[in-house]
């Protein structure tokens, strides 16, 4: 992953790790206006979070990707489905302590926009 580069497409062939979704709502003069999904991936069948990356389904993509939903997630995960993540990279200089430990890397795929879904033997964008 060191031959990454800030504000550039990519893809990641994963799988999602389980009990690793998580919502992150952000508050502005009160109200929580935007919820994102933080998931972690992580490459191999039993997935370890300090081998893997976050990636980031904001609200946007969300709004435009109705399957794109918690319960989807979650039931991708529970069935160790192998997915490939499309989106920008963002570096998230804000967890150095992490790396190591709960991510590989400092790198991020935020916001997704695309995710395919492998099904016999073939990749299917979640719709």
């Amino acid at each position: 992953m060191d031959s990454l580069r800030k504000n550039a497409g990519c893809q990641f062939g994963a799988f999602w790790h389980p009990n690793s979704l998580r919502g992150q709502p952000f508050v502005i003069a009160g109200y929580a206006l935007v919820n994102e999904y933080h998931i972690w991936v992580a490459p191999g069948e039993q997935p370890v979070k300090s081998k893997g990356m976050i990636v980031e389904a904001t609200q946007r993509w969300k709004g435009a990707n109705l399957a794109w939903a918690l319960s989807t997630f979650q039931r991708l995960a529970s069935q160790h489905t192998r997915v490939r993540i499309t989106g920008w990279l963002m570096f998230d200089q804000e967890h150095p302590d992490k790396v190591g430990k709960s991510r590989a890397t400092l790198w991020e795929i935020h916001p997704i926009t695309r995710i395919g879904v492998l099904t016999g033997g073939q990749y299917r964008e979640l719709q």
